[in-house]
């Protein structure tokens, strides 16, 4: 069985080292991977015809952390107001009136984030839509008690993942440790080691949840724990090596993603099958990852933005149109996602846009393609899980690295049933 609060208390650590490292709008850590809209179509009318909105807007709040010291996420910003574009020039708005931001540039703390969401509810906000901040519970308290929708794909806290009234259409990290379990079981791999920085926490994760989650596949999960400043992870990867394991899945920041990939050239242990999350592919890993190790690996993600399905091809187009030399690449795609996200959701709504109607149309949406998804949808109302009320999905994506450290898109699926106890 689930225990609810030790659950959430290791999503926080797996989702601490998403929010910290993975966003290429970080001053201090960046993508290697920017999407490129060279070329891209022209925005498909969509079904039905494009509806241009009009009247009197309907407000949200977007709530980002930027211009932090170390932290600037404006391009998921750009992002954001780019699909606020697109929502408002194609798919009528929210009920046929625009779709207008309340932005508020979090300063990555909980006071800011407290402040921010009272402050965009007092500008009239009927429904919040995150960006990407580091102090997130903070704003979704202030949501849920005003009865305010909230929606968020990198949701990782208690009122975020368990909370009535809020809504995590990618699944946050529970779809990456689901895509992980379909990764290995697609390779009938019975046997997987985890390298993963040695703290408290991500000890809690992985012992207190992800080997649950493989157990569901019959899989053994081998976890090995390192010092994050640990000079040398070679011990580690030798371990990896032992024991029948087919795979190694690498937990932590861009500099231990970094030392583990240089420990598995030093051992010559490239034989292993590599499964890493965003840090592993920011700059300063690739920089520092071997390429015959790159070369091969996979991540696990949320965002396909460089594929060729639909979602993506709709993606680069709007960024052409609306936001031309925008990085949209990797994480930076939430933005986009999480206001088309909601626009799809309330598709069907019609006169008084309230937080009510919009709760209301949040609770029933099923199916609802997820923008630069790869294809996949996403259910809310709790109709996946009766614990984890806010999640609205599984679904995950899986990129192949290559060995200058770009990606290539090699998969999708929804690992929902990690979620049932």
């Amino acid at each position: 069985m689930f225990r609810p609060r030790s659950v959430v208390a290791a999503l926080l650590v797996l989702a601490a080292l998403l929010a910290t490292g993975c966003g290429s709008s970080s001053k201090s850590s960046s993508s290697s991977n920017k999407t490129s809209t060279t070329g891209a179509a022209a925005i498909p009318e969509p079904p039905g015809g494009k509806k241009v909105a009009s009247g009197a807007p309907v407000k949200v709040g977007f709530i980002n952390t930027e211009g932090t010291q170390g932290i600037d996420n404006v391009a998921i910003r750009h992002t954001a107001e780019a699909g606020v574009k697109y929502v408002n020039e194609y798919l009528g708005g929210i009920a046929g009136r625009p779709l207008e931001l309340i932005v508020c540039k979090e300063q990555n703390s909980p006071e800011s984030g407290r402040q921010c969401a009272n402050d965009v509810i007092r500008q009239g906000a009927v429904a919040i839509v995150m960006g990407s901040t580091g102090t997130s519970e903070s704003s979704a308290n202030v949501a849920v008690a005003s009865k305010i929708p909230y929606l968020s794909d990198s949701a990782s806290t208690a009122p975020e993942l368990l909370t009535d009234g809020a809504y995590a259409p990618d699944g946050g990290p529970i779809s990456l440790f689901g895509g992980m379990v379909d990764y290995a079981a697609s390779k009938k791999y019975d046997k997987v080691a985890l390298i993963g920085v040695d703290v408290p926490s991500v000890r809690q994760v992985v012992d207190g949840l992800a080997k649950g989650f493989f157990q569901k596949k019959n899989i053994t999960l081998n976890p090995i724990y390192a010092s994050q400043t640990a000079p040398d992870l070679t011990p580690a990867v030798t371990q990896a090596t032992q024991g029948g394991n087919k795979a190694v899945i690498i937990i932590g920041n861009a500099p231990f993603c970094g030392a583990t990939m240089k420990a598995i050239a030093a051992v010559g242990a490239t034989n292993l099958d590599r499964v890493v999350i965003g840090p592993c592919v920011e700059r300063d890993a690739i920089k520092a990852s071997p390429p015959e190790v790159l070369k091969g690996s996979h991540l696990i993600t949320w965002f396909a933005p460089d594929s060729d399905d639909s979602e993506a091809k709709l993606y680069r187009a709007v960024l052409a149109k609306y936001a031309p030399g925008v990085d949209g690449g990797g994480l930076n795609a939430q933005g986009f996602a999480n206001v088309v996200s909601f626009a799809r959701a309330l598709a069907k709504v019609t006169g008084d846009v309230t937080p009510a109607t919009i709760k209301a149309a949040l609770d029933s949406a099923t199916d609802i393609p997820l923008p630069v998804g790869g294809g996949n949808t996403f259910t809310c109302g709790a109709k996946l899980s009766t614990l984890f009320k806010s999640v609205c999905s599984g679904a995950y994506i899986v990129d192949e690295i290559k060995a200058d450290g770009s990606l290539s898109f090699a998969g999708k699926g929804d690992a929902s049933y990690v979620m049932k106890s």
